[in-house]
């Protein structure tokens, strides 16, 4: 059975061919023979192969057969160069496979929705104290004091409703090993707001907003599933939460994530209560800035128009002064602060990734260049050819579709490969995220991706083969009959289109390595910053104390006493403390910073962080001592104090803070507190300033959750059984939801910057090989294109030494015009960095001598193996050569 256009091309040649043997047939009857007949038919027709060509081209099919044959074609082609066609799907693979894998993540955290009905009229609602913020741990915002927000309700027509959120943790006993679960006080229309809605059972009441009717709990999927064994029946079934009765009124659905917000200290919530408002909270004003609040605007407001709203709010609240905490009528300034949910969920996610995606892209472009570089050289040695195809009448237009479907051929294959390397590396990269980075269950290979890769395919395509398959094509047949290929292809145009095919690679190049260099150095910055800890053998472990309403400071002294005692007796440890918040783990107990004998002005707060710790702790950390004594024995029960570096730098300059009194503001009245100590700064991330730390005695503030380090002669892990059970023989109902080593704290803290930096040096390695490789191909083809020169040059008496400086000066031009337009591109690239960098500026100057240093030395080793070659060459073969 033929194909129908195979049959329609035998019609077309029976009627061409009837048409002749007519007319010669009429010749034939004038009285002309037979030979004279035909000959004079033919001549009368014309070119049968060009009548044949033209009828074709008005038929509808024509193109996809053309098509089909440039097709099997390029597969001939490529059979032909299996190196060169392996290398270039491989290269390809690897870049189409690596923008592919960053974009999935950039999809799935920045591009997709949030999963929430209308995310964007989501937005974060903070509050700012502009004299108070320049000061606070917690960043350029505060969080919102609950009565505030009970204010702005119904003041603020552009918001459509709001939730109030805090995150805080729940003792469960009588479910095995006690535990401590992570939960969130939320208020009632939360889940409605965020269009959410249970699986089983409803979500919160108004009225369960109440204190003394917030007796209900929401539980999440995960943990109805672990705990219930996903028992329908749950519903109206009791649990006891810190001693106290709650009743399971539903299950929230599989599908809800809770949202990552700045002051969310705990994991993902297992379960969900309503807020039932202290009477604490209900104190308006600056101060007791505890929640979390979303707001939902109405379809139509703008976040301008809701600010304005909320600002005017404030501003009373501010002028009204604030009298339980000692704050005048106008003393300070109240703000609100509004940002949309999603900027907020994905932080410096947002720029990290971003960055890869173009670090991504950037290493494509280079394959690219290679792969049109490799392509020229292919290509030029096939002048032959398209110049005995243009004599026979081949088109322009036709020979450019030719060597592009070659090159469509290639990119294909190349993007299915990609696809494939892109889904593992996928997982990879995602398995070995960092946790800072969020909802990365939001990561797979979707339709969205699909099509980017399919685009990103068809622009590579043209990218590396149209510059090659545009020059070939203006090949002149006359020129390219009457001269050999190797005069053809090593045309001046030909070499300065290379060469500057290479001057791109290194200068795409140059600013991956700046980019990467800049990352490493942040990273050892980083490192440097954390290196005051000795965190080798050290175990650290999470207690929560079981609740009672009768727990009372000595209570908790007692305890933590009893535990050490314990614990120290313990083969293999060393040392042991307490301490109410590790360094890198995050923002404590903030308060205002005071000193007896150096009052600050009352518009003008110090803020601080205080940590209550044990006598040992420092020891046990590993935390240097500045000046003074640390916390001992002897001081149980006395009112002293250590202060940090920033603090006795940054409060008290130029004075001797041993023997200054501290007055903090949680005794009533309050209690003056001997400094005996400075000692080294501390973090509350691996990156971020120190803070400004006052370490205050365990026994004087009530802690209801505290940690427990031990400093081990041993692997710390070995020695946790044997520290639980010390800690469940003084009391068996304690909480112990975590244990980690230090080192792994400092580890996890600088996990973000590791991830980032292994990433940037991988796209820079890879873009640095690429770019070398691509030099080395061009000065090769140079030195083969030179054989006769060099040959002369050596028979005329050339040292070798003149032949490699002449070889390396030709790869030196090519480099050092790169690096210059590579360190200028990356001098204004790099300054959108600046929020990924610690302790470096994003045009730092040795950073950018290195570059420049880096990749001349690579070129120079990248043209050193074909100088030497050019010094093997042969006089009297160069002087045959032609």
């Amino acid at each position: 059975m033929k194909w129908p256009w195979r049959k329609r091309y035998d019609e077309l040649d029976e009627e061409i061919r009837a048409h002749i043997e007519m007319s010669a047939h009429e010749r034939e009857e004038r009285g002309e023979s037979a030979d004279e007949a035909c000959a004079a038919a033919h001549r009368e027709f014309g070119n049968v192969g060009l009548v044949k060509e033209t009828t074709r081209d008005t038929w509808a099919y024509v193109g996809m057969e053309r098509l089909w044959q440039d097709v099997q074609y390029g597969l001939r082609m490529m059979q032909r160069s299996p190196g060169f066609t392996i290398i270039a799907i491989l290269t390809l693979a690897l870049g189409i496979g690596a923008d592919t894998a960053i974009f999935s993540m950039v999809n799935g955290l920045i591009l997709r929705t949030l999963p929430y009905q209308e995310p964007q009229q989501l937005f974060l609602v903070n509050e700012d104290v502009p004299q108070l913020t320049s000061q606070s741990p917690w960043g350029p915002w505060f969080p919102v004091n609950s009565a505030n927000f009970l204010l702005w309700q119904g003041h603020c027509p552009a918001i459509d409703s709001m939730a109030l959120i805090e995150p805080v943790t729940f003792n469960m006993i009588g479910q095995g090993v006690p535990r401590q679960l992570n939960a969130a006080r939320v208020s009632a229309n939360f889940f409605s707001l965020m269009g959410i809605h249970p699986q089983l059972g409803r979500a919160f009441l108004p009225e369960e907003d109440q204190r003394g009717r917030d007796h209900e709990v929401v539980l999440s999927a995960q943990f109805w599933r672990e705990i219930f064994n996903s028992n329908p029946e749950v519903i109206g079934k009791s649990i006891t939460l810190d001693n106290t009765s709650y009743v399971v009124v539903g299950v929230a659905p599989d599908s809800f994530r809770f949202p990552e917000l700045p002051y969310m200290t705990n994991d993902a919530p297992q379960i969900f209560k309503p807020i039932g408002f202290q009477p604490w909270e209900g104190w308006a004003g600056v101060g007791s800035f505890n929640f979390d609040v979303i707001a939902r605007l109405k379809p139509g407001a703008s976040p301008s128009e809701a600010l304005a709203q909320l600002n005017v709010v404030e501003a009373g609240i501010a002028q009204r002064g604030d009298a339980h905490r000692g704050v005048a009528p106008g003393q300070f300034d109240l703000k609100a602060e509004i940002r949309p949910l999603k900027t907020v969920i994905l932080g410096d996610a947002r720029s990290a990734l971003w960055m890869l995606m173009v670090a991504a892209g950037f290493v494509l472009l280079i394959i690219c260049l290679n792969l049109a570089n490799l392509m020229l050289v292919k290509n030029m040695a096939r002048t032959h050819e398209v110049a005995v195809r243009s004599a026979l009448g081949a088109s322009r237009r036709r020979l450019m579709c030719q060597f592009f479907v070659e090159g469509m051929i290639l990119a294909a294959a190349g993007g299915i490969s990609g696809l494939l390397f892109a889904k593992g590396a996928l997982q990879v990269l995602v398995r070995n995220a960092p946790f800072s980075i969020p909802r990365l269950s939001d990561i797979h290979v979707d339709p969205r991706v699909l099509f980017f890769t399919t685009g990103l395919t068809l622009a590579t395509a043209v990218l590396f083969a149209l510059l090659p398959t545009a020059r070939l094509a203006r090949v002149s047949p006359l020129e390219a009959l009457g001269s050999s290929v190797r005069i053809a292809s090593g045309s001046p145009q030909r070499v300065r289109l290379r060469s500057g095919l290479v001057v791109g690679q290194i200068a795409l190049c140059a600013v991956l390595l700046a980019g990467a260099l800049l990352l490493i150095q942040s990273l050892v910055h980083v490192e440097r910053a954390n290196q005051w800890m000795d965190e080798q053998h050290v175990l650290a472990l999470d207690l929560a104390l079981p609740p009672n309403e009768s727990n009372t400071v000595e209570q908790e002294d007692h305890f933590s006493s009893s535990v050490l005692a314990q614990v120290r007796n313990l083969p293999g440890v060393r040392s042991a403390g307490f301490t109410s918040k590790l360094p890198l783990l995050g923002d404590s107990y903030d308060d205002d910073i005071d000193f007896q004998e150096a009052p600050h002005p009352q518009n003008k707060p110090q803020e601080g962080q205080f940590r209550f710790v044990s006598p040992g702790y420092f020891q046990t950390i590993g935390l240097p001592l500045i000046k003074g004594r640390l916390l001992s024995e002897s001081d149980h029960g006395k009112d002293v104090a250590l202060i940090s570096e920033t603090v006795a730098k940054r409060l008290l300059p130029g004075r001797d803070p041993i023997g200054m009194h501290l007055l903090w503001s949680g005794n009533a009245p309050p209690k003056p507190q001997e400094i005996i100590g400075v000692v080294a700064d501390v973090r509350n991330t691996s990156d971020q300033i120190p803070v400004t730390a006052v370490y205050l005695p365990s026994w004087t503030y009530y802690q209801s959750s505290e940690t427990l380090v031990v400093r081990t002669a041993m692997d710390p892990t070995s020695t946790a059984a044997s520290i639980r059970r010390a800690i469940w023989r003084v009391d068996p109902e304690v909480a112990i939801p975590q244990e980690r080593t230090l080192q792994n704290v400092v580890l996890s803290s600088e996990a973000a910057r590791r991830y980032e930096s292994f990433l940037g040096v991988i796209f820079a390695a890879f873009g640095v090989l690429l770019a070398a490789l691509g030099l080395y191909g061009v000065i090769s083809y140079s030195v083969g294109q030179r054989t006769h020169e060099i040959g002369i040059r050596i028979a005329l008496g050339a040292k070798r030494g003149d032949v490699v400086r002449l070889v390396l000066g030709q790869g030196t031009k090519l480099a050092l015009l790169g690096v210059t337009v590579g360190i200028v591109a990356a001098l204004g690239l790099t300054r959108l960095m600046t929020s990924l960098l610690f302790g470096i500026d994003a045009a730092d100057p040795l950073t950018f001598a290195a570059v420049a240093i880096l990749m001349t030395g690579i070129a120079i080793f990248a043209c050193y193996v074909p100088a030497r070659r050019a010094t093997r060459v042969d006089p009297m073969v160069a002087l045959r050569y032609e």
